[in-house]
């Protein structure tokens, strides 16, 4: 039996759809048809932070609330790291799935806007994520983050940034992660992902 036979035939359109040609020249391209659904600031639903007051030299992050009408004080962290393969990606792509899992879990959830590939490479967007974790040990408390209870969560390379930031952070002596959560990571270079 072909694969193609057991796809849906809703869905078979996007087999006869050519391939994108992903190069470094048509990349700011392929970036911009991801991002355009998300590109709508009325869309947005997480509060917008710096980790420096010089945005040209801090990360931008994205902060997630259980209700932005309410003050909480002392709930659990989550820093979530965006997948895209290291070139792709932001935290408005999981705007809604991240402000959901914020009331779902009664969590601030703190979305780290790392750069991208190729133009940062490795270690640039670790670093970036670093800086987000320092930031919420820093000023995480005057916003009501119980940051005693926190934990790091990535899907694809961004569990791979995860991953590697939580070794970062136990290797820099940063304080103790109350857990890691790796949905599907990019962690073996050698898998051809």
């Amino acid at each position: 039996m072909n694969a193609d036979e057991l796809l849906d035939p809703a869905y078979r359109w996007f087999m006869d759809e050519p391939s994108s040609n992903w190069t470094l020249h048509t990349l700011a391209d392929i970036r911009a048809r991801v991002s355009a659904p998300w590109a709508t600031p009325a869309t947005k639903r997480g509060e917008q932070h710096w980790t420096s007051s010089d945005s040209d030299n801090g990360v931008r992050l994205c902060l997630y609330r259980p209700d932005l009408s309410l003050s909480h004080s002392g709930l659990p962290v989550i820093l979530y790291i965006h997948g895209g393969g290291f070139v792709l990606g932001s935290p408005e792509m999981a705007d809604d799935y991240l402000a959901e899992l914020a009331v779902e879990l009664n969590a601030i959830i703190v979305a780290v806007d790392h750069r991208l590939a190729p133009q940062h490479p490795f270690p640039i967007p670790l670093e970036d994520c670093y800086a987000v974790l320092e930031w919420i040990f820093s000023l995480g408390p005057t916003l009501g983050m119980n940051t005693g209870n926190l934990v790091i969560m990535g899907h694809s390379a961004g569990g791979g940034l995860a991953a590697a930031l939580a070794l970062l952070a136990r290797n820099k002596g940063l304080r103790t992660l109350a857990g890691l959560v790796l949905i599907y990571p990019m962690l073996d270079h050698r898998t051809g992902a």
